[in-house]
């Protein structure tokens, strides 16, 4: 009840966000509506309700004399329900991993692909969640022994009760695990995509320079024609125009509505030259007048092949003209996803216009770049392969900053579960008074209990990013160098520290007070 109106008061900030990030439209606005709201607060009292009914389900089974006695058996195990969960959750992520890095099955590109590696993370990240408190049992039973023989007394009893009373953890680790979890796998992932965008363009580039000018920039044009291709010759540079069309196959011209817009690329000069694309059919620089290619993605999508016919409307004209699919290329983001033939010979060349990219191909005229105006960047192949992986971050840089966002919630539950397992310690703490142990000594021993906890936490959570990252690794044919670089150390280092920091600070400012 609370949670709704404050969701409606921070949501135009969000809002404002997103916009900046260039993630919605600028026209985007937010709209309050009493139905989203009320399925809102349906669906969390259902979650409740059903979690509500899975503790209570534990707690009765608990005797009355034992209740009533205040034994509430909080050295039993945790429930093995939980550990089937997670250890099935992780064999069907393992699988799909498996299956997806051996290409054993053709999930469908783009979109198959996508879903199947969403799915897969998600189970993964599930998969963690659940295993967490064992986890950590098991980690607290293997430095039993260590414990042991230490000297002092705190050490000892911080691993007992981690070890015997671990069920009271269990809240906090699975909380913690998931949010750690959750932000270095999305980023790990996002790290994966970036590194893929710019191996693809390392792959694909052939040319040495690679200008990006501004619309409607005519000057370039006219320079790069005088002087680069008069020193050079016409086949070294090309240009690459994006045209707005409209495409549909000739055997679904009756269906109802227009054909759908799109863009297509059109280039002058020999394509093959700085670009090294696979092709099946005609080279992209040989297409005949009423010939086009169509990429991966875009043939499956309007369900054409090689000899197909297709309707184009160029822009300004007032009918369709009819054309043959001669060719289909790999998907690139040099391209658009339909190449239309060239307006003249390939060794054509550069005519004043608009251009969405020139790639040079031998040396670069810096003087008649830097004539050319200070809109025009120029790119080395090296600077240009860079460039492809700081545009991939750029337009996911949202995803890596919501991860975080629900990973400090995840944190927010965990200390309020430690804070409430240390309220219901009174009664322990009083004794150990008793019996002679000082506050400090309380202090450190709960401290030392939240390190055991909150340190196998953060190795479980790198240890998935760690099988994610390799998993992407694996599926790209990448080598361990690469794959320890999709790990985001600079991501989880400091949340993990923050993460073990703060939970001290709030136990010690806790056990202050109860003192």
């Amino acid at each position: 009840m609370l949670a709704v109106p404050l969701g409606g008061l921070v949501a135009p900030l969000v809002a404002a966000r997103l916009r900046d990030f260039g993630t919605v439209s600028v026209s985007f606005e937010v709209v309050y509506r009493p139905l989203p709201a009320l399925w809102t607060l349906l669906f969390t009292l259902a979650v409740t309700l059903l979690a509500s009914l899975l503790a209570g389900r534990r707690a009765l089974r608990i005797r009355p004399g034992d209740a009533l006695g205040e034994a509430l058996e909080e050295g039993g195990t945790l429930g093995r329900g939980r550990l089937f969960a997670g250890l099935s959750l992780l064999a069907v992520a393992l699988v799909l991993a498996v299956l997806e890095s051996a290409h054993l099955v053709d999930f469908g590109q783009p979109f198959g692909t996508m879903v199947v590696e969403f799915v897969r993370v998600c189970l993964v990240v599930a998969a963690v969640g659940l295993l967490a408190p064992w986890f950590v049992l098991a980690v607290g039973r293997l430095l039993r022994p260590l414990a042991a023989r230490a000297r002092r007394a705190g050490g000892f009893l911080a691993v007992a009760n981690v070890v015997f009373n671990h069920r009271r953890f269990a809240g906090a680790a699975s909380s913690l695990t998931l949010g750690v979890t959750l932000v270095g796998v999305v980023v790990a992932i996002q790290s994966f995509y970036d590194w893929r965008r710019a191996d693809l363009a390392a792959a694909q580039i052939r040319a040495d320079y690679v200008l990006t000018p501004a619309n409607g920039n005519n000057v370039l044009a006219e320079e790069l024609q005088r002087r680069l291709q008069g020193a050079e010759g016409a086949s070294d540079v090309v240009g690459i125009r994006m045209l707005p069309i409209n495409v549909r196959a000739e055997d679904r011209t009756s269906a109802q509505g227009s054909p759908p817009r799109m863009y297509g690329s059109l280039a002058t000069g020999d394509l093959t030259r700085v670009l090294n694309l696979p092709v099946r059919g005609r080279p992209l620089s040989a297409l005949g007048e009423r010939e086009v290619a169509f990429s991966g993605s875009a043939a499956a999508g309007h369900q054409v092949r090689i000899g197909s016919r297709v309707r184009i409307r160029l822009p300004g004209a007032t009918k369709d003209a009819v054309h043959t699919v001669a060719a289909l290329y790999a998907d690139t983001s040099e391209l658009a996803k339909v190449v239309l033939p060239s307006p003249g010979p390939t060794g054509a060349r550069l005519t004043p216009g608009r251009y969405a990219a020139i790639y040079v191909r031998g040396a670069l005229d810096r003087e008649a770049v830097t004539q050319a105006g200070a809109t025009i960047a120029s790119y080395d192949r090296p600077s240009y392969v860079l460039r492809k992986a700081a545009e991939s971050a750029e337009n996911n840089r949202l995803l890596p900053y919501v991860s975080a966002l629900i990973a400090l919630f995840c944190l927010v539950a965990a200390v309020n579960s430690l804070c409430l397992a240390l309220l219901d310690r009174r009664r322990e703490f009083a004794g150990m008074r008793q019996i002679g142990m000082r506050r400090d000594q309380v202090m450190w021993m709960v401290c030392r209990e939240n390190v055991l906890t909150v340190l196998p936490i953060l190795t479980l959570a790198l240890l998935a990013v760690a099988a994610v990252a390799s998993v992407n690794a694996m599926v790209e044919g990448a080598g361990p160098a690469v794959m320890v670089s999709f790990i985001p150390f600079g991501w989880l280092v400091p949340r993990g520290a923050g993460a073990l920091v703060g939970v001290l600070l709030v136990v010690r400012a806790a056990l202050r007070q109860e003192g």
